[in-house]
């Protein structure tokens, strides 16, 4: 998972479909949330 992340992350963090991204969706808000062992 940590390297699928890493790639996404890496190439822009794009969403497959823009329309589904909220418009308040902040990627480093996210991240924070992730359990460090999964980071």
């Amino acid at each position: 998972m940590r390297e699928i992340r890493g790639y996404w992350v890496a190439r822009g963090a794009k969403w497959d479909d823009p329309r589904l991204k909220p418009k308040d969706w902040d990627l480093l808000k996210q991240v924070t949330h992730i359990p460090a062992e999964w980071r």
